[in-house]
């Protein structure tokens, strides 16, 4: 499965008429996987790894200069703090009233980057999100949920850990809790209540994968609401017509 990805990223950037990618890269195992597979697909001087805290985190550094090193991928570290103060500082609202606002501003500050990099190198940007993320809404609108093409889109993140697993990635990426860094000791199954196996199990039910097994259904009904109320975030913007009066 790597080596199609990895040539199906190869086929985009062909399609597209581009030099190579670009992706964000933050220590954790989506990004990790999908910059491995661009490389299998491109070869190491076509993709350019960015990592964007936003004040600097030691371990994921540390995490991602040895997968980029592993990898012979060139990588650009930058904090963006500077940024976020400025843009929290001139907003108009009390911050407190919508904090996920300022938590979403992160991973918008950083697709512009990337997409800005990305223009100047005549490459595209490298999607990591994965399809249980992308299902349940759990990413940021114009943020991570934003780039050229997805190559993990379609594989839930129970999928994404399995074909890591063939793929030698450092140890601590493949081990350590996935996090989307938002804030101090943020985990993404904390924030979602269940692991990624039991939200996996119900979304391959609802949405008909042909998993047979059965999920109490006070967790189908919880699923099934998320990925309702997201659902806008997965549709094109409505667009007013002359015919719509």
């Amino acid at each position: 499965m790597a080596d199609q990805i990895g040539g199906w990223i190869a086929h985009q950037v062909t399609k597209a008429g581009k030099r190579g990618v670009v992706v964000g890269v933050s220590g954790g195992l989506d990004s990790a996987v999908a910059l491995d597979l661009a490389v299998r697909g491109l070869g190491a001087g076509r993709v350019l790894a960015f990592y964007l805290p936003e004040r600097g985190n030691q371990a994921a550094y540390e995490d991602v200069k040895e997968l980029c090193g592993v990898r012979g991928v060139r990588y650009i570290f930058a904090t963006i703090g500077s940024v976020t103060d400025v843009l929290e500082r001139v907003s108009s609202t009390d911050p407190n009233e919508f904090p996920e606002a300022d938590r979403n501003l992160r991973p918008r500050i950083r697709m512009t980057l990337l997409y800005h990099a990305a223009q100047r190198r005549d490459s595209l940007v490298l999607g990591t999100s994965n399809r249980t993320e992308y299902m349940i809404g759990y990413f940021t609108k114009h943020g991570d949920g934003a780039a050229d093409i997805f190559p993990l889109r379609g594989l839930y993140k129970t999928e994404v850990r399995a074909l890591a697993a063939g793929l030698s990635l450092p140890k601590n990426i493949l081990t350590k809790p996935p996090s989307a860094d938002l804030y101090e000791g943020q985990t993404d199954e904390a924030d979602l209540g269940m692991t990624y196996k039991k939200l996996d199990t119900a979304l391959a039910e609802l949405l008909g994968d042909g998993r047979n097994v059965s999920t109490h259904p006070a967790t189908l009904d919880r699923v099934r609401g998320m990925v309702l109320k997201n659902a806008h975030k997965r549709e094109a913007p409505p667009v007013w017509q002359k015919e719509d009066g």
